[in-house]
């Protein structure tokens, strides 16, 4: 309760910048300053004397705070009480406001109200949840697409496979009556449906990272590495490539499966893009920093044009044609869903012609 002085308060009140009303018990206005004429379009006189929400339109969708305003006013001995809702002015525009209620002891009870006005802040919240709004449109549409493409993936295979095996079962058959155009046209057929069923396959894989639950256990990483190099190992000895294992983790909580298909895809793309003159030399390493767990995969490769350093981690991105390098442009997007699954981030440093260096942060887990 504070003891109000009516010469004082008009003086103080006058030269605050923000609404600052008096109540009677009764709800009428006993005095109103030029920030409230200001933000509610009101003068002293119309307003004196008049009941406030018969001024103040208030939202009528907000019944439960409207009640709330009432009671605060009507009953000044109850605890202080802050509401957020919206007001309209003298002509009706909307105005969203942060109510303060102070108690004043006299012979009449009083209530005085700070008003303040949230028109920027409402804006910013309005503006939030439209974004949120799309953020959660766009991850369902993104569940959709993934769906989508693992069912289409699915119900493909079949019919791509028919045509694998129709045009070998032809190509066989008529060997003889076929002349050497007409079997060029079904090895095409043959390569590109093979090619084709590639594809979605990896369609199919891509997708199930996603859908898949996540079977985060404990795995000693050497071993994991291990693993990924011995299945590499035919590329890795064609290619006489030199692997170094620097410093690594000796445990680390991921998924087993997703971890080592991460590793194999980008120990892959350093043996693949790699400069014809040169042996390849893949190092890999890990350092932690702070609750994260940095890897290094760096290689002596070809390098990457810093301007495609994002787009790389798209979906068939590629850098090069079929003829120079093989692949499908979707080891690098394969890497960035398995890691963002475990929350964590991939990029990668290169210049091209000078190799490249591909870094995962996965946060540590005990």
């Amino acid at each position: 309760m504070y003891m109000y002085n009516k010469e004082l308060y008009q003086y103080l009140v006058e030269r605050n910048p923000i609404a600052q009303i008096v109540l009677n018990f009764r709800g009428q206005i006993v005095y109103w300053n030029k920030s409230a004429e200001n933000l509610y379009k009101f003068t002293v006189v119309e307003v004196i004397d008049k009941k406030i929400e018969d001024l103040i339109l208030f939202d009528i969708n907000d019944i439960q705070k409207q009640l709330s305003f009432v009671k605060a006013a009507s009953f000044p001995n109850e605890s202080k009480i802050i509401l957020n809702l919206i007001t309209r002015d003298k002509y009706q525009v909307e105005i969203p406001v942060k109510i303060d209620f102070t108690f004043i002891e006299m012979e009449e009870n009083l209530v005085m109200l700070t008003i303040v006005d949230r028109s920027q802040e409402h804006r910013s919240e309005q503006q939030l949840i439209r974004k949120q709004k799309q953020l959660e449109k766009y991850i369902e549409s993104n569940l959709q697409l993934e769906n989508f493409t693992f069912i289409a993936s699915h119900n493909l295979k079949l019919p791509i496979q028919n045509i694998i095996n129709f045009s070998s079962y032809l190509n066989k058959a008529l060997s003889e009556r076929l002349s050497s155009k007409e079997k060029q046209y079904l090895t095409i057929i043959e390569e590109n449906s093979s090619r084709m069923k590639d594809i979605i396959q990896l369609l199919a894989d891509y997708s199930s990272i996603s859908n898949i639950p996540l079977n985060k256990t404990i795995i000693t990483t050497d071993q994991a590495l291990a693993k990924v190099l011995k299945e590499l190992e035919p590329k890795i000895v064609k290619t006489e490539a030199i692997i170094h294992l620097g410093e690594l983790p000796e445990i680390i909580v991921v998924d087993k499966y997703l971890f080592r298909q991460l590793f194999m895809y980008l120990i892959d793309n350093s043996l693949l893009f790699t400069k014809k003159s040169l042996k390849p030399e893949i190092y890999i390493s890990a350092i932690q920093k702070n609750s994260h767990y940095i890897f290094s995969i760096k290689d002596n490769g070809i390098g990457i044009d810093k301007a495609f350093s994002t787009s790389i981690f798209g979906m068939f991105k590629r850098l090069h044609t079929e003829k120079e390098y093989e692949g499908y442009g979707i080891g690098l997007a394969f890497c960035k869903k398995i890691v963002e699954r475990h929350d964590g981030d991939i990029w990668v440093e290169s210049s091209e012609g000078e190799g490249s260096e591909f870094f995962v942060r996965i946060p540590i887990e005990q």
